[in-house]
């Protein structure tokens, strides 16, 4: 709505707008999956695979802490996710059938995003996206960056090989510093 205000944009982890990319069955799949009640631990497990990669889940916790760190970066999503299941006010139906209805339904079309592109700046976004990313799948990432005009529009592309929907929590300190690098690239662009 005010795109003169924005002085760099991070698209991370996100889409245009969803589009069927592993098969009509295993969409339907999980899409019927999502509201099926599942025993807590398959639930835990359903998002943890689902969220994050593999080899960060298996790594020693290194996130702040206020006693001691879990065992794995698996252990602390674990006990955040079952702390945060258990508290009717932190997850309840509402917010569930919010959100799925949020993430099922926005969209944007290829004019929008040619739009966005031309009234943010082209040199302000940066499309961020991990290449197993299994809630929002990797093409939705490449359709993404394509609609905004591509890297040679000016848009910054930063993929990653193998990681999750989480980066920002998986790669900390890379994420940081890309953000960092483009509120550093807005602030040269509005001198």
């Amino acid at each position: 709505m005010i795109p003169d205000r924005i002085s760099s944009l991070c698209l991370t982890s996100t889409a245009p707008r969803l589009v069927n990319t592993i098969g009509f069955i295993e969409n339907l799949r999980n899409r019927v999956n999502l509201f099926i009640p599942r025993p807590l631990d398959q639930q835990v497990a359903n998002v943890e695979r689902n969220l994050y990669s593999i080899d960060w889940l298996k790594k020693p916790d290194e996130l702040e802490y206020t006693v001691k760190p879990f065992p794995t970066n698996a252990d602390r999503f674990a006990a955040a996710e079952i702390s945060k299941r258990l508290d009717p006010n932190l997850y309840g139906k509402k917010g569930f059938m919010a959100q799925a209805l949020a993430a099922g339904w926005h969209a944007k079309s290829a004019e929008q995003l040619k739009k966005l592109g031309d009234d943010v700046g082209r040199g302000r976004i940066c499309v961020i996206h991990g290449t197993n990313d299994r809630m929002i799948t990797f093409p939705h990432a490449e359709i993404l960056l394509s609609e905004l005009g591509g890297e040679e529009s000016g848009v910054t592309k930063w993929f990653l090989e193998g990681q999750g929907h989480v980066i920002p929590i998986e790669m900390r300190n890379a994420f940081h510093n890309k953000v960092v690098e483009m509120v550093e690239k807005g602030r040269k662009l509005n001198a």
